[in-house]
């Protein structure tokens, strides 16, 4: 027995090679990419801030714990941060603050 084909494909007209390149367009997508990294980074960068913790300044303290505060250590390469790696410091202020 022999088979025949139940659809019969036939070409209307042959295929024409473009011009231009379709894809990419790059004064579309350039200007497209650069708004949504701008939009993302903006969102990344409000997520981070909503959600930071840290006490950065001495108003931030205040309003947290409701009370003033005493004193504050001044930033020094001379106070280190493991355990006895704080060596004397040569300012007068931060030997003084320390006090």
């Amino acid at each position: 027995m022999k088979s025949q084909a139940q659809v019969l494909i036939e070409p209307n007209e042959s295929a024409v090679l473009p011009t231009s390149p379709s894809s990419p367009d790059p004064t579309r997508i350039l200007p497209l990419g650069l708004l949504l990294g701008l939009l993302v980074g903006h969102g990344v960068a409000a997520i981070r801030h909503y959600n930071d913790t840290k006490l950065r300044h001495v108003d931030d303290v205040e309003e947290t714990v409701g009370a003033g505060v005493l004193g504050v250590l001044p930033m020094s390469k001379d106070l280190g941060s493991e355990r006895g790696e704080a060596r004397r410091s040569k300012a007068f202020h931060e030997r003084e603050a320390l006090r």
